[in-house]
């Protein structure tokens, strides 16, 4: 069994909350990870709602910056049921932790049960014939929980297990990861895919029935929590930030990046608290929702044009070096 406990942080996702536990308990650095979550995609579906297609459509190199820079190595694979599950547990445990995808929908212990569907994470740290202890860095009270298998009994998913070996970075790897940040934000047409969520939260109805009689359980609505996570998902890119100017030193270069970043996760936090606001109170005002969406697309080309220059200098400090 693996003592593995949750310190309560609300800045992760479920995935990454069990990430950084696990190498929290390694004593290992994972900071590296969080260059990969500076992201947004929105992608509408005939009677989906808002929350539902909002994508996070994180930059794949987030396991890879794990595996590179931290020595923390995800092995995945796809099991079909749950005898595969207890095989495959019962096999790996004593070396790794396991990783389980499974939906929210279907977590008897979730705010979401049998109401939202959610791609949810859990990490199972130990087993017996009949029970499993996992820890949930979501939905769980303490964090901690022992279950019964039966509750996954109709369960089908991916697993994921760590390894561990050893790394070594130079300073153009870091270099190359803000390079990357930037480039990925471009190329996926982050600003266009902000439009698209402003344009659905202010037109006539959608907004009006992604809030309407939410208010017991609003957090675990998926518009609210995906909002949370556009803002979380922007601190954690700033830790990875703030750590590369760590390793690298120069703070002057990374100033304005920083400075900016700031700005604009005050920005999501005041749409996300604003949107809970109208929802508590059943009452919607889209010429507010307006203008938040509009100061964070404005924070966002910020970020990215500051970005573009820290980019630019760093590359004539590593030429210079």
């Amino acid at each position: 069994m693996w003592d593995i406990r949750l310190e309560k942080q609300n800045d992760y996702d479920c995935i990454l909350g069990l990430i950084v536990q696990f190498a929290k308990h390694k004593l290992l650095d994972y900071e590296m990870a969080f260059m990969g979550l500076w992201s947004f995609s929105y992608e509408t579906k005939e009677k989906s709602t808002i929350g539902l297609s909002i994508k996070m459509n994180y930059n794949p190199i987030l396991k890879q910056n794990l595996d590179l820079f931290h020595g923390i190595t995800m092995v995945g694979t796809s099991l079909i049921n749950i005898d595969y599950l207890k095989y495959y547990v019962n096999q790996n445990i004593s070396f790794s932790p396991i990783i389980i995808s499974l939906n929210a929908y279907d977590c008897p212990w979730s705010l979401a049960y049998k109401k939202y569907k959610i791609d949810h994470h859990i990490m199972i740290t130990g087993m017996n014939k009949d029970l499993f202890l996992c820890v949930d860095s979501y939905f769980a009270e303490n964090g901690i929980l022992l279950l019964p298998f039966s509750l996954l009994s109709d369960w089908s998913g991916d697993t994921a297990i760590f390894q561990l070996h050893q790394s070594k970075q130079l300073n153009r790897d870091y270099i190359q990861q803000v390079i990357n940040a930037v480039d990925y934000v471009k190329m996926t047409n982050m600003i266009n895919h902000l439009g698209m969520f402003k344009a659905e939260m202010t037109s006539l109805e959608t907004y009006d029935n992604e809030i309407s009689n939410k208010k017991n359980d609003y957090y675990a609505v998926p518009l609210i929590n995906k909002v949370h996570r556009m803002s979380t998902s922007r601190k954690c890119f700033l830790r990875g930030l703030q750590y590369i100017c760590n390793n690298l030193g120069h703070r002057d270069l990374f100033e304005k990046s920083i400075c900016s970043f700031e700005s604009c996760i005050n920005s999501y936090m005041v749409l996300e608290n604003t949107i809970i606001r109208q929802m508590l109170k059943q009452t919607v005002d889209k010429d507010i929702i307006r203008e938040k969406i509009e100061s964070i697309i404005e924070k966002e080309k910020k970020n990215i044009l500051y970005m573009e220059e820290l980019s630019s200098n760093l590359c004539q400090y590593l030429d210079s070096d």
